[in-house]
C-alpha cells in the first residue's frame, strides 16, 4: 500500500511512537472495522486501558483554547476506585463486570505501507498476532446517578466534573511494528495481551449543594473527533494514589474493602 504523502513528511526519522501516532487509527480503523481511537503508547504502566478505566482532563488556559490545541489527557485508574469510601468499612466498592465479545487466537493481521521520493524510502510494516475485544457488561443509562470522587483532582489542575470511560478495547496477543526510513530503523515487539485501542464513553458529573459529586449524564465519543495530548501516568503516580479514595489497595483492582 502507498504511504500517503502527509505521514512520508512528518515521519522525518525511524521512530515506532511517532508512525503510531501518524497511522494508529488508520491502521486500528482496518483492524476492527470500526472507528477506535489508539492507545499513545504501548507501556502499560504509562497508559493502562482497560474496560472501566476512566481517562482525566487538564484544565486548558485560554490561549491554548484559542489556539485549538487539545487538552492534555491521562489514564487513571477504573471508575470503582473512585466510589467514595464507606466511612464504616462494612462495604466494597463495586466492580463492574467486563464480557469478551470476541477472542481469536489464531487470526493474522499484517498492514504494510511504503513510499519512495527523491531517492528516499520509507515503510512501516505491522504484524498483529490474535484478536481479543471486550467491554463493560452494563448499559450506560446504568451510570447515571452514581456517586464518584474526584474533588481533590481540581486542586491538581484537572477537570473533575467532565471524565472519559473506556467501555470497549481491542487487545492482540502479541505484535510487531517496524518503521524503515531508508537504512534506519526502529522496531517494537508487542507483547502479553497488549490493547491497542478503544472506544469510550463520555460522562459529566454534578456537584450537590453537600459537595458530592454523581454522574449526571452519559455519552458516546466519536473516535474521529477525539483529541488529546496524553500524559504520562507515571508521572502522577503519587496524585492518583493520594485522591483517589480506594487506592491503597493500588493497581487498577475493584476498591480497598473486600
Amino acid at each position: 500500500m502507498l504511504m500517503s504523502k502527509t505521514v512520508f513528511e512528518k515521519l522525518q526519522f525511524a521512530d515506532v511512537q511517532l508512525a503510531w501516532s501518524l497511522i494508529g487509527n488508520e491502521v486500528l480503523r482496518r483492524f476492527t472495522d470500526e472507528n477506535v481511537t489508539a492507545v499513545p503508547c504501548f507501556q502499560t504502566s504509562a497508559c493502562p486501558c482497560g474496560p472501566g478505566y476512566v481517562i482525566l482532563s487538564k484544565f486548558r488556559s485560554f490561549k491554548r483554547w484559542f489556539m485549538r490545541k487539545p487538552p492534555y489527557r491521562m489514564f487513571t485508574e477504573c471508575l470503582w476506585d473512585y466510589s467514595p469510601s464507606p466511612s464504616d468499612g462494612s462495604d466494597t466498592a463495586p466492580a463492574i463486570p467486563i464480557h469478551t465479545l470476541c477472542d481469536r487466537p489464531a487470526a493474522t493481521f499484517r498492514f504494510i505501507v511504503s513510499r519512495s521520493q527523491k531517492n528516499e524510502t520509507k515503510t512501516i510494516r505491522i504484524v498483529f498476532q490474535g484478536k481479543r475485544v471486550t467491554e463493560l457488561d452494563l448499559q450506560k443509562e446504568n451510570l447515571l446517578n452514581m456517586k464518584l470522587s474526584t474533588m481533590l483532582f481540581d486542586d491538581a489542575g484537572f477537570d473533575g466534573l467532565e471524565l472519559h470511560l473506556v467501555n470497549k478495547v481491542f487487545s492482540i496477543d502479541r505484535g510487531r511494528i517496524e518503521v524503515w526510513v531508508d537504512n534506519d530503523v526502529d522496531v517494537v515487539n508487542i507483547r502479553d495481551h497488549s490493547p491497542l485501542g478503544f472506544r469510550m464513553y463520555k460522562l459529566w458529573l454534578c456537584e450537590t449543594e453537600a459537595g458530592e459529586r454523581y454522574i449526571d449524564l452519559v455519552g458516546d465519543v466519536k473516535s474521529k473527533s477525539f483529541r488529546a495530548l496524553w500524559l504520562n501516568r507515571e508521572n502522577y503516580s503519587q496524585i492518583i494514589r493520594n485522591f483517589i479514595p480506594n487506592q491503597s489497595k493500588y493497581g487498577g483492582e475493584a476498591g480497598d474493602f473486600r
